[in-house]
């Protein structure tokens, strides 16, 4: 919650004429509603039981056509001006979604927190329906077999590693002190310091670079092939 608020209040200053939007349930508390609310967010209260499924309801604002541009984001991280950068690119792109991959562990398609897409791009009730059984990573699992093979030649994709898109681009800002979009932040402001050293890490050799941009390739490849045959 404690991100939630940290993001509400950022929003003018990372991206100005946007509105932040929470989907939340009944076991939000009023109070912290109330707070985002001062902050000049939207709080959307969405009835049902706390599931792994409710990570879809993000993907409501994907589908409203009274949004222009729609961008998701996890509380457990803080939005940054690299990615803000990365999203007016996008947007001058006029491609319909945006995908962003920013760490070498970064490695689904599309990352359910770091992704957009034009207001009406995607149909919600038929992400909804197609989710299944609920389970951890619902979200991913969907936005991999449904939305990715949609979307993807509508895409621009930003990767800084993994590049499974021949023509996904850089992200267009400099690194600074290590840091990487959807980066987890805890309740203190830390964050994991074993993350930015895997980053560093990779970053600092060619070999690493190249053998992972092979490896993912070809996964990707693989992935590709075994969907094709599946339909």
């Amino acid at each position: 919650m404690i991100g939630a608020i940290e993001n509400a209040r950022s929003v003018k200053d990372i991206y100005p004429g946007w509105v932040a939007r929470f989907y939340v349930s009944a076991s939000v508390p009023e109070a912290v509603c109330d707070r985002l609310k001062e902050l000049g967010a939207d709080v959307v209260r969405v009835e049902g039981e706390d599931q792994y499924r409710n990570t879809l309801w993000r993907f409501k604002a994907f589908s409203d056509p009274g949004v222009e541009y729609a961008i998701s984001r996890d509380c457990d991280s803080r939005l940054t001006r690299r990615e803000a950068e990365a999203v007016d690119a996008w947007i001058k792109s006029r491609r319909k979604f945006h995908i962003m991959r920013d760490h070498p562990w970064h490695q689904s398609l599309i990352l359910a927190g770091m992704c957009g897409a034009v207001g009406g791009a995607v149909d919600f009730d038929r992400l909804w329906l197609a989710a299944g059984e609920d389970c951890y990573g619902v979200d991913q699992n969907v936005l991999a077999t449904l939305i990715y093979p949609m979307v993807q030649k509508d895409s621009l994709i930003h990767d800084s590693f993994l590049r499974y898109e021949m023509d996904s681009l850089k992200f267009p800002g400099q690194r600074m002190n290590g840091e990487f979009v959807g980066e987890v932040v805890d309740e203190n402001g830390a964050t994991d310091v074993t993350h930015r050293a895997a980053l560093q890490a990779v970053e600092s050799s060619a070999l690493l670079r190249t053998g992972l941009t092979v490896k993912t390739r070809a996964a990707a490849l693989l992935k590709t092939i075994k969907r094709k045959l599946a339909e």
